[in-house]
This record gives C-alpha cells, sequence and structure tokens, in this order.
C-alpha cells in the first residue's frame, strides 16, 4: 500500500486496519512472535531501537525486560500519537516520529535493534544495509519474517557482506482464521549477530 501513511486507521480491540479498505496492518496474536523480538533485542538490557510501534506489543515486551534505553521510530501520525501517549510515563523511552529512512541516519549505535514496519519486506536490505553502523559490537537484531522460514537470500547477502550470522528461535502463534497477512503458526524469529 503506497499511501499507507496518508490512510486512516482504525484501532479495534484486537487489530489495527486501514480504515479504507480494511487492510490488516496488526494484529494482537502475534503477541508471542513480538515477545520473543524483543527477548532478542533486548539480552544485553543496553539501549535498544525499534523501527515501527505499531499495537505497541513488542515495546510494551521490551520496556518489560528493563533496557538502559529505548527508542522507537514510528512514520504513522496516528500510531506516533497512540506511541507518544504511551511513552509520556517512561522516562527511558523516546519516540522519533517519522520515516526510518530519514531518522536513521541521524542516530547513533545501540545494542539491540528490531524491525517491523508494515509493508516491510520491500525496505528490509536498504534498512539491514546500515546494521554495521547502528548495531554495536556483541549486540544483537531481529525483524519479521511473516511466513518465511529463514530469511531470504538478499537480505542474507547484505547481512553476509558485514559479517553478520544468525540463528532462529522458533515460535509457535496462531493467526485468526480471517487474517490475511499470515497462514503459518509456526513462525521463525531471527537473531542476528
Amino acid at each position: 500500500m503506497d499511501n499507507y501513511l496518508d490512510e486512516e486507521l482504525e484501532f479495534l480491540p484486537d487489530r489495527i486496519v486501514v480504515k479504507s479498505d480494511k487492510t490488516q496492518v496488526m494484529m494482537s496474536w502475534e503477541e508471542p512472535l513480538m515477545r520473543t523480538m524483543a527477548e532478542i533485542v533486548a539480552m544485553r538490557r543496553g539501549d535498544i531501537l525499534e523501527i515501527g510501534f505499531g499495537m505497541g506489543i513488542s515495546s510494551k515486551a521490551v520496556a518489560s525486560l528493563n533496557p538502559r534505553s529505548q527508542t522507537i521510530i514510528e512514520a504513522h501520525p496516528q500510531i506516533i500519537e497512540r506511541a507518544e501517549k504511551w511513552a509520556c510515563s517512561r522516562a527511558k523511552t523516546q519516540i522519533l516520529p517519522g520515516k526510518w529512512q530519514d531518522i536513521l541516519p541521524t542516530l547513533g549505535s545501540y545494542d539491540g535493534i528490531l524491525f517491523d514496519v508494515f509493508g516491510g519486506l520491500g525496505q528490509r536490505e536498504a534498512f539491514f544495509s546500515e546494521l554495521k553502523k547502528h548495531l554495536r559490537p556483541g549486540g544483537f537484531a531481529t525483524l519479521w519474517l511473516a511466513d518465511d522460514q529463514e530469511i531470504r537470500p538478499e537480505l542474507a547477502a547484505v547481512l553476509r557482506a558485514q559479517g553478520y550470522s544468525w540463528n532462529y528461535r522458533k515460535v509457535v502463534a496462531i493467526p485468526p482464521p480471517d487474517c490475511t497477512y499470515s497462514r503459518s503458526n509456526l513462525f521463525f524469529i531471527p537473531a542476528i549477530h
């Protein structure tokens, strides 16, 4: 969806959808996946960078692990508003409104980086080509692979070229029957290091 940032979103108890056509943005069934992603990036309890807030599931999981700091980049105006409201009472959490493409070059390095944005498949290589600049030695990164059981070859090449390797954590999560973006119930979450 090319104009996602201009679309009005609808926030339901178990999901976020685009109001005009009901395109599913995120759903609550992803909680086990987001928790695992948070555990990966917060292993060192250091400074964490998250790209995408969505329903705040991974952000809440990261915060519960008590990192030194938590920086969240979010681009959608309605989600920014919700993220800022969530973060206002958290002294260690900072929300950076805007596109990661504009903000990332202004940032330093982190101990953990989580990448999960709506429509992110086409952005993966560009984002992770900058990983060496922003992930501290000994740090971990992860991303949402959707139903893929491994990192796609194009992204794998980008990561290997920077000296990274990865292993996977398998996570069971059950999407509801009406979920249009996932059909799997076994997911592979990469721990990139």
